[in-house]
């Protein structure tokens, strides 16, 4: 009689060469100094369309920051981090200390907004 045993080896919980984030337009742009979320969307009465409104933003230790199908990324002037509760945790202003910060190992699920000068883009992420 033979007994095969095969043993799993994992690494521990290594985090992710990137991140994938659906950003929500939203007004408030770096002038104005308005940390409030944006306004819930009002959606047109039934069987009307409504466009896409969730811009998908990759983050990456390697690449930076790369905002789906728009110019965005060049326009940021204010990289943010905030808690669940809505607390201001870090704020930036060059890509490359945002990124640091994002990649230090720190845990948890926080708020990320890139702020330009006409608006603001949100969006949640779990490190």
């Amino acid at each position: 009689m033979s007994i095969n045993f095969t043993a799993f080896c994992a690494t521990p919980d290594t985090p992710p060469d990137e991140y994938y984030i659906p950003l929500v337009p939203g007004p408030g742009g770096s002038d104005n100094g308005s940390k409030d979320d944006p306004p819930p969307i009002e959606f047109p009465p039934g069987r009307h369309r409504t466009p896409g409104m969730a811009l998908h933003c990759t983050i990456s230790h390697e690449s930076g920051i790369t905002i789906s199908g728009s110019g965005i990324a060049d326009e940021i002037v204010s990289y943010e981090v905030y808690d669940i509760t809505g607390s201001n945790i870090a704020i930036f202003s060059d890509e490359q200390s945002f990124i640091d910060f994002i990649f230090s190992g720190i845990s948890g699920e926080f708020q990320i907004r890139f702020r330009t000068d006409s608006a603001s883009y949100s969006g949640y992420i779990e490190l």
